[in-house]
C-alpha cells in the first residue's frame, strides 16, 4: 500500500490540550481586565453620585438659610447617612467660620469604609452662603430676605456657547483686535458669521471654534460679542520680572473666552528702559462674551509664588468710599461683573452685559424670561498689577504700588512683529490711572460703574491660621515670631505659667494667585536656646489636605548653627484652602541627642544575628552594610548602603557567599532628637562551611 496516498485529518490529544489551555489563559486575562474595568466604573460612579449628594447638602443649607437665616437654631453641625445606587453613603455637614452676614458650609460624602480625614473614598465640598441675598442670588426684598420668585435667577452664562465646528483648511473670519493706547494689535481671534446667522469666536492659528452665539428664529443674525480688556503688568525686581508670562493666564467665568497678548509668552518691556531702571513689564488682553453674561475675570498665576506677591486692582487716585463698587486700590485676584434692574419696590434681578432696560416683545427668550435689548459693551482699562506687597512703608499697599506704577510712563512698545507699534502716555492718560479702571468688583449695569443698589459686602478672603504651643526651658526667652518673607500677622503670648508661650501666624490669602506656599516662620530665642520638636502634631481643615513641614529640612533640631533661618519651621506646600495646622515645640539650650547602639552577634542561627540592646527615645534604627569579596579573610569595610529602619532590635544580614565578608553598622533615630552616634562596624566572614565574626 502507497502512504503517501494518505493524510492525516484532526488533531491529536496533546494539540487538543494545548488549545484548551491558550484559549483558558486567554479567557482568564479577559475577565481580570473585565473586574478591573468594572472595579474602576463603579468607583467613579461612587465618586460621582457623592459628588452629587454633597451638592445636594449644600444648596438644601443655602435654600434654609435664605429662609430662616444664618442664627437659626436648626442650623447645626449632623451626620446623615443615604443608601445610593452605587453605595451606602455617609455624610458629614458642618459650618466651620461665620461672619456678619455669611456662613461657611462643609460637607463631607463618604463610602465603603472611607473617612473625611483620609484621601480615598470621600468627596468633601465648601461653600460660603449668603446670610442674606444681597449680591450673591439675583433677587432680594426691602427686609435684606431673599424673595423666590419664578425664575429670579439668570444664568451667568449669557448667549454664549463654548465650542463648536473646527476648521481646518481655509480659517474664515475678520481678524479681531485688541484696541488700546491708540494702538490696535490682533490678538489671535477672528469673528466669523456662519451662512445661517450663528456667530463664531475662532482661534486663528488652529481654526478651533472657541465660542459659539446662536441666531434665534426672531434674529436675522446673532448679537455680536461684547469685550472687558486691559494690561496685566507684573512687577520687575532688579530688572527681572517676578513671574513668567507663561504662569499668568487671565480667565473668565462660563461661556466667555480671553486673549492675551504678545504670541511668544515674553513679557513687552516699556521702551527706553533697560537693566534695573526697568520698574514693570506688562502685556494686554482681551476677554469676549456673549448677550446676557455677567460672571467673573480673574488673574491665576500656577506656579508657587511667595506669599508677598500679590495683585492689586482698582484706581490709584480714588479713596475707599466703603462700597462693595468701590474704585480704590486693593489686593483681589478677581473682578466681579454684576448688573442689577429694579423689577419692583425692593425687587431685582441680574442684567447682563450690554442688556437695555428695553424688553425686546418680539423675540422672547426661550426659558420664559424678558429678552431685553442689546448694544455691545466694549470695556476698557480693567488692569490687573502682580506685584510685591510687604510690611516694609515704601510697598506695603496696593496704594502704594499702584500710585508708583501710575507715574512710571515712559514710551511703551506693544511689542509683536518686526516694527512695533509705539504710543507714549501723556499725564492726562498713565499707565493705570484710566477714568474706568474699576476695583474688585464692577457693576455692569451701571455707566460709572460705581452704583449698585443694596449690594453687601462679600466674604472675607480665605486664610490660614497656624497656632501651637512653645515651652521653653532652662530660663529660655521666646521674643518673637515672624515669617521669612512676612508672609502672615503673627501674635506670641507668654501665659501665666513662666515658660509657656502660645504663638499664631495667619495667612491671608486675599491678591494671592499661586495654589500653594512654602516658606519658613521663625522664632527668636535668647542666645543659647534652640526649637526643638515636641511630639509634633498637624491638624489640618478641611480634612484631608496635605500639608508638609520639616524642622531643618529633616524633622531634626533645629539649631541655630546648621541653618541660615535659626529655629523656625519649614512648610514645602501649604495649600492656600487649608486652616487649623497645630504643631508644639520645646525650646532647650540643648535638645538632646540619642544614645550609641552596641552591636552583639548572637543566637545559634547560620550565620549569627547581630542584636542590640533599646536605645532611650529612639523610634527606629537605620542599618547600613557593605561587602567585600574574593577574600581568604576577614577585609572589613565602612558600610555607608542604607538597607533598613526597623524597630526591631536584631538584624539578620541573610547569606554570606563563599571568601565573602559583610560588615554592619547601626545609629538610633526619633524625631526632635540628634541622631545617635553609629555602632562600631561589626562583620561576619566565610570560608567553605566556616563563618569567622569580628
Amino acid at each position: 500500500m502507497n502512504n503517501s496516498s494518505h493524510q492525516s485529518n484532526g488533531f491529536i490529544l496533546i494539540e487538543a490540550l494545548v488549545a484548551l489551555v491558550i484559549v483558558a489563559v486567554g479567557a482568564i486575562g479577559i475577565a481580570k481586565l473585565n473586574a478591573i474595568l468594572l472595579q474602576g466604573t463603579s468607583a467613579s460612579k461612587a465618586r460621582a453620585e457623592a459628588i452629587q449628594i454633597a451638592q445636594d447638602h449644600i444648596e438644601s443649607a443655602r435654600n434654609f438659610i435664605l429662609s430662616k437665616g444664618c442664627s437659626d437654631p436648626s442650623l447645626a453641625n449632623n451626620n446623615s447617612s443615604f443608601t445610593g445606587i452605587n453605595a451606602a453613603f455617609s455624610i458629614i455637614t458642618s459650618y466651620p467660620e461665620s461672619g456678619a452676614n455669611w456662613k461657611a458650609v462643609d460637607v463631607c460624602v463618604t463610602w465603603d469604609g472611607g473617612v473625611c480625614n483620609a484621601v480615598g473614598n470621600r468627596v468633601v465640598l465648601r461653600s460660603v452662603l449668603a446670610c442674606e441675598g444681597i449680591g450673591t442670588s439675583a433677587q432680594v426684598g426691602q427686609d435684606g430676605a431673599a424673595s423666590m420668585m419664578s425664575g429670579f435667577i439668570r444664568t451667568p452664562t449669557g448667549r454664549g456657547q463654548v465650542g463648536g465646528q473646527q476648521y481646518t483648511n481655509s480659517i474664515p473670519g475678520t481678524d479681531n483686535k485688541i484696541t488700546l493706547d491708540g494702538i490696535n494689535q490682533n490678538d489671535g481671534t477672528k469673528t466669523h458669521y456662519t451662512s445661517d446667522g450663528n456667530l463664531e469666536l475662532i482661534d486663528s492659528a488652529t481654526g478651533k471654534v472657541l465660542l459659539t452665539v446662536n441666531r434665534r428664529s426672531c434674529e436675522t443674525k446673532a448679537p455680536a460679542f461684547s469685550t472687558i480688556s486691559g494690561k496685566l503688568f507684573v512687577e520687575a525686581k532688579n530688572g527681572t520680572p517676578i513671574a513668567s508670562n507663561e504662569n499668568l493666564y487671565v480667565l473668565s467665568s462660563d461661556a466667555s473666552y480671553c486673549s492675551k497678548l504678545p504670541y511668544n509668552n515674553n513679557w513687552v518691556l516699556p521702551s527706553g528702559a533697560t537693566g534695573n531702571s526697568i520698574k514693570y513689564f506688562y502685556t494686554y488682553y482681551q476677554c469676549y462674551l456673549g448677550a446676557e453674561w455677567w460672571g467673573n475675570i480673574g488673574l491665576v498665576r500656577v506656579d508657587n509664588a511667595n506669599t508677598n506677591n500679590r495683585v492689586c486692582v482698582g484706581h490709584p487716585g480714588t479713596s475707599n468710599n466703603g462700597t462693595l463698587f468701590s474704585r480704590h486700590p486693593q489686593l483681589s485676584t478677581t473682578r466681579a461683573y454684576r448688573g442689577y434692574r429694579t423689577l419692583a419696590q425692593g425687587k431685582y434681578e441680574t442684567v447682563g452685559i450690554g442688556e437695555t432696560n428695553t424688553v425686546n416683545s418680539d423675540c422672547p427668550n426661550p426659558n420664559g424670561q424678558p429678552t431685553y435689548q442689546y448694544k455691545p459693551q466694549h470695556l476698557t482699562n480693567h488692569h490687573f498689577v502682580h506685584t510685591v506687597i510687604t510690611g516694609q512703608a515704601s510697598n506695603s499697599s496696593c496704594e502704594a504700588e499702584l500710585a508708583a506704577l501710575n507715574n512710571y510712563s515712559p514710551t511703551n512698545s506693544l511689542g509683536a512683529g518686526n516694527s512695533p507699534p509705539t504710543v507714549t502716555e501723556t499725564a492726562d492718560s498713565k499707565i493705570v490711572a484710566a477714568n474706568i479702571n474699576p476695583g474688585r468688583f464692577y457693576c455692569i449695569s451701571n455707566n460709572d460703574g460705581i452704583t449698585c443698589q443694596n449690594l453687601g459686602s462679600p466674604p472675607p478672603a480665605p486664610s490660614t491660621l497656624l497656632t501651637g504651643t512653645i515651652t521653653a526651658h532652662n530660663g529660655i526667652t521666646i521674643n518673637s515670631i515672624d515669617t521669612n518673607n512676612s508672609a502672615c500677622t503673627t501674635s506670641l503670648i507668654e501665659s501665666p505659667a513662666a515658660g509657656k508661650y502660645t504663638y499664631s501666624c495667619q495667612i491671608d490669602w486675599s491678591g494671592f494667585t499661586a495654589p500653594s506656599w512654602n516658606g519658613s516662620i521663625a522664632f527668636g530665642l535668647s542666645a543659647s536656646g534652640s526649637l526643638c520638636p515636641n511630639n509634633p502634631e498637624v491638624n489640618v481643615t478641611p480634612n484631608g489636605e496635605y500639608v508638609a513641614f520639616s524642622i531643618r529640612g529633616k524633622n531634626a533640631v533645629n539649631d541655630q548653627a546648621n541653618n541660615s533661618i535659626p529655629n523656625s519651621i519649614y512648610f514645602s506646600d501649604i495649600p492656600s484652602n487649608v486652616t487649623g495646622i497645630s504643631i508644639n515645640f520645646d525650646a532647650k539650650v540643648d535638645c538632646g541627642s540619642l544614645g550609641q547602639v552596641d552591636l552583639q552577634w548572637t543566637g545559634n542561627t547560620t550565620p549569627k544575628l547581630l542584636s542590640w540592646n533599646p536605645i532611650a527615645n529612639a523610634q527606629n534604627y537605620v542599618v547600613e552594610r557593605c561587602t567585600n569579596s574574593n577574600s581568604n579573610s576577614i577585609q572589613s569595610c565602612v558600610p555607608t548602603n542604607p538597607v533598613q529602619t526597623t524597630t526591631n532590635t536584631s538584624y539578620n544580614v541573610g547569606t554570606v557567599d563563599n571568601k565573602e565578608t559583610i560588615c554592619v553598622r547601626v545609629k538610633a533615630t526619633a524625631t526632635g532628637l540628634t541622631d545617635g552616634p553609629y555602632s562600631p562596624v561589626k562583620c561576619v566572614h566565610r570560608s567553605g562551611g566556616s563563618y569567622t565574626y569580628q
